[in-house]
């Protein structure tokens, strides 16, 4: 739940900045209304904002995009031995493999962001 928590807050936090909303701003809002959660609060991903962000230092992993896969994959196996569809997880889990497979499988899983504003993938 967290790991799809985590990537709707980084497309939430890319339509933010596109729209022209101040970081900042954007994130007092949000951290005070339907869109609030632990991600939002402890790893957003965008510098600037939360102290204890991975963003703030080149993604240095707190939690890696490979651990985070790994943990993603075992619960999307438990779904399949339990026939639970888990589309979103599996669909975050694909976001994951991207990261990894561009070489960022040591950096930080809120690098996802990365993927949400296209940078990574404008990067090859």
């Amino acid at each position: 739940m967290l790991f799809i928590n985590l990537a709707s807050t980084a497309e939430g936090a890319v339509l933010a900045d596109r729209l022209g909303l101040d970081k900042q701003v954007f994130w007092d809002i949000a951290s005070v209304s339907s869109g609030d959660s632990w991600a939002l609060r402890t790893w957003y991903p965008v510098p600037g904002v939360v102290d204890t962000a991975a963003s703030n230092n080149d993604f240095a992993p707190t939690f890696t995009t490979e651990l985070a896969n790994k943990d993603i994959g075992l619960a999307i196996s438990a779904a399949e031995d339990t026939g639970t569809p888990l589309e979103i997880g599996k669909h975050v889990q694909q976001l994951f493999q991207r990261l990894i497979d561009a070489g960022e499988s040591g950096k930080d899983c809120s690098m996802i962001i990365k993927l949400a504003d296209g940078s990574l993938d404008s990067a090859k």
